[in-house]
């Protein structure tokens, strides 16, 4: 298997030479990442999952020794790997597994949200990666969701400004306000110049495959399978645990704090879909009423 590398960044020892490396890792190759490229890969389908697998499990160690700026890479490299394993049903070559939950559950002990999650922070984080050109810090997962969709040249510009994309010009806005560079401000400046960022996830093929005879898509044919609906539960859950968790250690108090308005309206938001989840859950395990309503 063929792989890209620039030079290895697993020996940086304290948060100074951090700060230095991430300024120096994102120009020449991006997050320093050593991305799977499918044509350098075994043909036969076994093989190709091993390899895929051992990407897997390489990234995983580049995360454990991780410092901040290796996130990124791992991110980058899991989620490169888990397109290709979803795009090409490799996990099904593995016998014990039958579908992506279970597969991603016990073997990459992954929620199935979070593996498309993955895939769609990759995507986006190297489409943002020309940007490394104007910033001298990598750009994280929340930043490249903002800035992905505004990859694109903006007409009509003048000379100071001609052939930047739209990214370029909030990026710039960020850091000439002298504010921190972070999505919301990136998505404030975006505002003000009247750019509209696409809420589409980054790789829609990796959930939908193509459609079928009767032009449904694959992703949409809902299965008369129990283990598969019990799966997708785990999975959900999963994800609502991710939440719950994501949502301690100071982080609501902070946003809060920050944005109230802003904040307020996302939480009042989530309460409402957490008020409509346990209705619609407790209406099902009530089950239908004695007069077959």
């Amino acid at each position: 298997m063929s792989v890209r590398t620039v030079r290895s960044a697993l020996d940086v020892a304290d948060d100074d030479d951090e700060e230095s490396y991430a300024s120096d890792l994102v120009k020449p190759r991006p997050y320093n990442a050593r991305v799977l490229d499918p044509a350098d890969l075994p043909v036969d389908r076994k093989e190709r999952l091993k390899a895929v697998e051992a990407a897997l499990m390489e990234a995983e160690a580049t995360r454990s020794k991780s410092v901040a700026w290796s996130k990124l890479r791992w991110t980058v490299e899991t989620g490169v790997a888990l397109r290709l394993l979803i795009e090409e049903d490799l996990y099904k070559e593995d016998p014990e597994f039958t579908s992506l939950e279970t597969y991603a559950d016990n073997r990459l002990h992954l929620s199935r949200g979070h593996v498309y999650e993955l895939v769609d922070d990759a995507a986006r984080l190297l489409a943002v990666a020309p940007l490394s050109e104007i910033s001298d810090k990598p750009f994280n997962a929340s930043q490249a969701k903002v800035l992905a969709p505004l990859m694109e040249p903006v007409a009509e510009l003048g000379p100071a400004e001609a052939g930047k994309t739209k990214a370029e010009l909030i990026v710039g806005d960020v850091e000439a306000s002298g504010k921190k560079r972070t999505a919301a401000a990136l998505r404030k400046a975006a505002e003000e110049r009247g750019f509209t960022i696409s809420e589409a996830p980054a790789v829609p093929s990796a959930r939908k495959k193509g459609a079928g005879k009767d032009g449904i898509e694959d992703a949409e044919i809902v299965e008369n399978d129990g283990t598969r609906a019990v799966e997708a539960l785990y999975g959900f859950l999963k994800d609502q645990q991710a939440v719950y968790d994501g949502i301690g250690g100071g982080l609501l108090a902070a946003a809060l704090q920050h944005d109230p308005g802003a904040a307020e309206g996302v939480l009042r938001d989530l309460l409402q879909y957490l008020t409509r989840t346990e209705h619609r859950i407790r209406a099902a395990m009530k089950g239908p009423s004695e007069d077959g309503s």
